[in-house]
């Protein structure tokens, strides 16, 4: 939804002495307002770079940073969309301080994401291929690439990506997120978790957008 017209709404909600106003209201419109600020932006260059729905750029900007366009985690990632340094670099970073710049942020992340998401051929759903491009975004392209190794193996198939198409590319469990996710364990340990949440909540996030 437009800001100005989440606003203009909020506004008229706010007037209306008939509404009763819960508690924590104000607080919500706050962040509402908050939310609906980079819309524009998102929409913009997720329809530049990707066949992707903006509203899941916006739920993975959610995850990321809510909407904090300084927020720096603790690994060093930076920015809306939480991009690491060597990351950024590799999106055409000159200074690190872009990471903070709002449109260079989204527009390097979007290109990010779409280009995580141009690696993994080999999982024929849109819509699982997502799942992995999103848990690599999270985790790292390599430690998924593991799994999805580890995966292929314990489904019968070669652990090996060019092998497995040697064979003529047969269609398994392991091009499911459902089958492979449960062998990231055994490549990042606990951090696993973190990844498997990561997921669910973008996918929460963005069904909740779409809803609206």
């Amino acid at each position: 939804m437009d800001a100005l017209l989440t606003f203009t709404c909020i506004l008229s909600i706010y007037l209306n002495p008939m509404v009763i106003k819960p508690v924590g209201f104000f607080n919500e419109v706050l962040n509402m307002l908050k939310q609906d600020r980079y819309d524009s932006l998102i929409q913009f260059y997720t329809e530049k770079h990707t066949e992707f729905d903006w509203m899941l750029i916006k739920a993975v900007i959610r995850r990321e940073s809510r909407f904090n366009r300084y927020a720096e985690s603790q690994v060093g990632a930076r920015g809306l969309m939480q991009l690491m340094s060597g990351t950024a670099k590799d999106m055409g970073m000159v200074k690190d301080e872009e990471r903070f710049d709002v449109e260079w942020c989204i527009d390097a992340g979007i290109r990010y994401l779409w280009f995580l998401y141009g690696r993994y051929p080999e999982i024929p759903d849109e819509q699982e291929r997502l799942k992995f491009a999103l848990a690599a975004y999270n985790a790292g392209r390599g430690n998924i690439n593991k799994a999805l190794e580890i995966a292929r193996d314990r489904d019968g198939f070669p652990a090996s990506c060019k092998k497995w198409k040697a064979l003529g590319s047969p269609p398994g469990r392991w091009q499911t997120w459902k089958y492979s996710k449960q062998f990231l364990k055994k490549v990042t340990g606990d951090y696993s978790k973190e990844t498997l949440a990561y997921v669910a909540a973008i996918e929460k996030f963005y069904r909740k957008y779409r809803a609206i």
